[in-house]
This record gives structure tokens, sequence and C-alpha cells, in this order.
């Protein structure tokens, strides 16, 4: 009889344990690569569904400026800008670009009115106290 070298008959009984590795691994290796595309696909539909959404919100900005570009308040108001329109009894008021710029260079900003220690005192309780005569005012 012939006696068959160890690797030989490694290679026998093993042949199909590592076919089914190798099967098994080439399968992995396929689901790993699919879910990335996977993956790079959804993020790819996300950005276009935003960028759809951005494209529908500014089709109904386009389509609102559109209508109120087509009424009749616009139509009125660059008459008046353009041609210096005026409807009758109106007058209009002309100033300079020097004297808007030295008013808003002087111009001062209200303070806010101090808060005051006083009680708030609400109107329903000042028309009690005029109607009954209570002396109350400071």
């Amino acid at each position: 009889m012939d006696k068959i070298a160890p690797t030989d008959r490694f290679w026998r009984k093993n042949a199909l344990f590592i076919a089914a590795l190798l099967v098994a691994v080439a399968v992995t290796w396929q689901i790993i690569e699919q879910a990335n595309r996977n993956h790079r696909l959804q993020r790819q539909a996300g950005e276009i569904e935003a960028m759809n959404s951005l494209l529908e919100q500014q089709k109904k900005n386009q389509a609102l400026d559109n209508e109120f570009l087509r009424s009749e308040y616009y139509l009125d108001l660059a008459i008046r800008e353009q041609q210096g329109y005026t409807l009758p009894g109106e007058s209009v008021l002309i100033i300079s670009g020097e004297k808007i710029s030295r008013l808003k260079a002087t111009y001062q900003p209200q303070a806010a009115p101090a808060e005051t220690d006083e009680p708030v005192v609400s109107n329903l309780s000042r028309w009690r106290d005029f109607i009954f005569g209570a002396d109350n005012s400071p």
C-alpha cells in the first residue's frame, strides 16, 4: 500500500471545510460592502430630500413674491416711488440724503423708564378707588 503524505491527507480531509470557509469570508465581505453602499446611498437620499424641500420652499417664496408683484398695492407703491405719483389731497415731503444722515447721527433713542419701587396698581383698582372715593394717590 502506498503511504499518503501527511500534507495530502490534510488537504483531502479539510478541503470541504476550507472551501466553506472561503465562501463564508466572501459572503461576509459582500455583506459588508453592500451595507456600506446602502449607507452611502441612504445619506445621499437624505441630502437630496433636504435639497428638494429647500427648493420647494424657495418655489413657494417665489410664488408669493410673484403674487405680491402682481398686486395693486405693489403697483401703487412702484408708481409712487418711481414717478412721484400722489393721490389727490396728499403731499410729498422729499428729504435729501445729507439731511437723513444728519438726522440719523443726532438721533438718540429714549432710555427705558426706570423701574420704581412703587407697587403696580391695576386699572380696576384705580377705578374702584376713584368711584368709592379712596385716596391712594401718591
